[in-house]
């Protein structure tokens, strides 16, 4: 039975870190927005990592498992969702775009997955190889709530809002979704690398702090058609810069549309920008060369950012880049994240004192009817 007390974590949330700590974050503040109960998120408690199995065995409710391509093949992953099985913790699983439920044949492949050291690490703990395929075996059998890692805020807020219910957290309220960043009024508009999940999850993390502590309307914008929708209502694009960005093409034309708005020649958008990766890749003067002779690529000409709009682009890009960039820290610790929201929200100094001058009327006052 289970031997978890009454008190503790309302959920320990179990993820990947190379392909979901970000994720792993803006579940944690999600699902902290609307339930009282506690949830465990291993970056904020490094203290207690050695401590992982028995959080989960003693004081947690329920192990929400946040499924990518690589969850299952991470020791510790692996650790937590066996000690769950075995102590008969209720399991939430929350697949994601990625995730491919392990068969028979991948299940005779894990052996050869961690090092012996790290096999015997997890013996240690009374964890080995049988209970953690018996254990795979298991979710296999459980019904999984779908997330998807592009989609829109809105519709990532309701598969949370749906973990919340399965766990049977106390509720304080529900999620508003797009009804509180809504819709074609956004003065905050927040654009990232659209290819990258993580890069997303961070634009994210983002999004609902930067909102909540400016009470603005916050967007995260994922491609021209919903620029469209924020063109003339934004005050500020905020820019993540991560690994990628300069190479993924609905950026780019983000980016060109923000700094091309029509009607807003006597008051552009102002942009800020937030460094989230150490390994971002500064680029040099080839990369503009190649962008005014070529375009975006020779076999994206078609798309239309060609020669023509490369140019364009080059510029786009220099000036993004000589604006100094904030660092933020996704992987870092709640605390960590939080020191570093507020110094980027003092950049919004259209917004003093907490509320906008003016922000948000350009859009009733210069849209057509």
């Amino acid at each position: 039975g289970r031997r978890n007390p009454g008190g503790g974590d309302g959920a320990c949330l179990c993820h990947h870190k190379g392909g979901a700590a970000v994720l792993g974050r803006y579940f944690k503040i999600k699902m902290g927005r609307v339930s009282t109960a506690k949830v465990f998120l291993d970056s904020d408690e490094l203290e207690a990592l050695d401590l992982i199995f028995d959080t989960v065995r003693c004081f947690t409710k329920n192990l929400v498992i946040l499924l990518t391509k690589e969850t299952l093949h991470r020791m510790w992953c692996a650790g937590e969702i066996t000690t769950a099985v075995v102590c008969k913790i209720p399991i939430c699983q929350v697949s994601c775009d990625d995730y491919v439920p392990p068969d028979e044949n991948v299940l005779a492949t894990l052996d050869g997955v961690w090092s012996e050291e790290q096999k015997h690490t997890l013996g240690t703990y009374g964890i080995f190889l049988p209970m953690i395929k018996e254990a795979y075996r298991h979710l296999a059998r459980l019904e999984a709530i779908a997330f998807r890692r592009f989609s829109s805020s809105g519709e990532q807020e309701a598969a949370i809002m749906q973990v919340v219910e399965w766990c049977r957290l106390p509720c304080r309220g529900r999620l508003l979704g797009r009804s509180a960043g809504g819709g074609g009024i956004a003065q905050i508009v927040i654009a990232g690398n659209t290819e990258d999940p993580e890069a997303m999850s961070v634009c994210e993390v983002v999004r609902e702090m930067v909102q909540v502590r400016m009470q603005v309307v916050v967007e995260v914008v994922h491609s021209i058609l919903e620029s469209a929708m924020n063109l003339q209502s934004a005050d500020y694009l905020l820019v993540v810069l991560t690994k990628g960005l300069l190479r993924c093409e609905a950026f780019a034309q983000v980016l060109l549309a923000f700094r091309e708005a029509p009607n807003r020649e006597d008051e552009p958008v102002d942009i800020v920008t937030v460094l989230a990766d150490t390994a971002f890749d500064f680029p040099g003067p080839e990369l503009y060369d190649r962008l005014e002779r070529e375009g975006f690529g020779v076999e994206r000409i078609s798309v239309g950012l060609g020669p023509r709009e490369g140019a364009r682009l080059a510029a786009a890009f220099k000036a993004l880049l000589n604006i100094l960039a904030l660092g933020l820290s996704p992987h870092g610790s709640a605390s960590i994240i939080d020191t570093q929201v507020d110094e980027l929200c003092r950049r919004f100094r259209k917004y003093k004192d907490g509320t906008p001058q003016g922000a948000g009327q350009r859009s009733r006052s210069t849209a057509s009817p």
